[in-house]
């Protein structure tokens, strides 16, 4: 077993957590993080894009997002007082953080959040891998795991993390 190539990964709330445990550990680890694995994260407790506003879309809507990000942040949801850590797309520096893999539908509240998020670290120069579903909503291929859609998106995720494998290394503190 490499100890130079520790990816983590989760969907959904998961995928939050994970760029913020990327965010996290760059500021405050002590593990070298190679690769994450967002897959249609929630990252913004704002819900100020396009795509999370008067959503309506099946299995998570602007609604559920927004009843979701009250239960999670608790006494914490204001607009000013949400770290981080709990809401990455707060961040501003997103350089450091390591190479990114995701897919996402285009009918889903995340999907604008997800691509500025993208942006931000393409902007760092941090590798990115992405790749949005037409007609998709969150969640699509747990839903319909025998999906023309979740087959290619799992297809593409297989083949990236095949790619991070030979790629992406992150040495480990000493």
């Amino acid at each position: 077993m490499r100890d130079d190539q520790i990816m983590v990964a989760g969907a959904s709330a998961g995928g939050g957590l994970t760029a913020a445990l990327t965010l996290y550990n760059r500021d405050h680890g002590d593990v070298g993080i190679a690769f994450q694995v967002p897959l249609y994260p929630m990252l913004d407790d704002r819900m100020l894009t396009e795509s999370s506003q008067n959503n309506d879309a099946p299995v998570w809507n602007t609604l559920s997002n927004k009843l979701a990000w009250q239960m999670y942040l608790d006494n914490q949801f204001a607009p000013d007082e949400v770290p981080i850590y709990a809401a990455p797309s707060r961040a501003t520096d997103f350089h450091g953080l390591p190479a990114t893999c995701t897919f996402i539908g285009d009918v889903e509240p995340f999907c604008d959040e997800t691509m500025l998020y993208l942006q931000k670290l393409k902007n760092s120069g941090v590798p990115t891998f992405s790749k949005v579903m037409e007609g998709c909503f969150h969640g699509f291929d747990m839903v319909c795991p025998n999906s023309a859609a979740a087959q290619e998106a799992v297809n593409f995720l297989t083949e990236t993390l095949q790619y991070a494998t030979t790629h992406f290394f992150q040495k480990q503190p000493e």
